[in-house]
C-alpha cells in the first residue's frame, strides 16, 4: 500500500487551544491601548478570524497584501503592496498576524512600511515559525507553533492554489502526487476535515 501523500501536522484542536493562549498573551501586553491588529492577506485571514475572538480587548482589523516581486527589483525588496491599510494607525499599537514566517522577508518588509507611518508600536504574531529559515532577522512577539523545514498546507496556507480552507495544518509528504490531483490528495486521509 503506499503511504498517504499528506500527513497531518497540527490537528484543529491544537490550533484552537494555541490560539486562545495567543489570546490571553495579547490581551495582557495590549491592556488599555489602541491596537490594531493587521492580517497579511490571504494567508493570514483565517488566523485573524480566530484571534480576533480570542482578544479580550476592543481592537481595530485591517488588512495588507503583497504580491511577489523579483529578486533582483530595483527595490531591493522582495514583495509589494498589493492592498494598502485603509486605517491611520500613528500612534496605534500595530500587531501584524501572519500565517506562516519563513525567511522572514516579507514580514520584515511589512514591518518598516508600517513603521514609517509612526505607530506606537509594530510587533508580528505568526500561527507558523520556521526560525531555521531566516534570512533576515525578524522578532516575533507572538508564535503559535514552530515547524521545520517541511512543506505544510491547510488552516490558511495553501499548496498549488489548494487547502486553505482545511482546519488542520498537513505536511505534504508527496507534493507530485498532491500537485497532480489535490482531491485525491484529500481523499486517501480522510477528505478537507481529515481523520476524525
Amino acid at each position: 500500500m503506499d503511504s498517504p501523500p499528506l500527513r497531518l501536522r497540527i490537528r484543529r484542536a491544537e490550533i484552537a487551544a494555541r490560539v486562545a493562549e495567543l489570546g490571553v498573551e495579547i490581551t495582557a501586553a495590549y491592556a488599555g491601548r489602541r491596537l490594531v491588529l493587521v492580517a497579511v492577506a490571504p494567508g493570514g485571514v483565517l488566523f485573524l478570524a480566530d484571534l480576533v475572538r480570542a482578544v479580550d480587548l476592543p481592537v481595530v482589523v485591517d488588512f495588507l497584501a503583497v504580491r511577489p516581486l523579483d529578486e533582483r527589483s530595483p527595490s531591493g525588496h522582495p514583495v509589494a503592496l498589493a492592498k494598502d491599510l485603509e486605517l491611520e494607525v500613528a500612534g496605534s499599537d500595530v500587531l501584524i498576524v501572519d500565517d506562516l514566517v519563513d525567511s522572514g522577508r516579507t514580514v520584515h518588509h511589512l514591518t518598516g512600511v508600517i513603521a514609517e507611518r509612526r505607530p506606537r508600536s509594530v510587533r508580528v504574531v505568526a500561527l507558523l515559525d520556521r526560525p531555521q529559515a531566516r534570512r533576515v532577522s525578524v522578532d516575533l512577539a507572538f508564535r503559535g507553533f514552530e515547524i521545520g523545514p517541511e512543506t505544510v498546507a491547510g488552516y490558511g496556507i495553501p499548496f498549488a492554489g489548494w487547502f486553505r480552507n482545511c482546519p488542520d495544518v498537513w505536511e505534504v509528504i508527496d507534493a507530485r502526487a498532491v500537485t497532480a490531483d489535490p482531491m485525491a490528495a484529500l481523499a486517501a486521509v480522510g477528505g478537507r476535515d481529515g481523520p476524525r
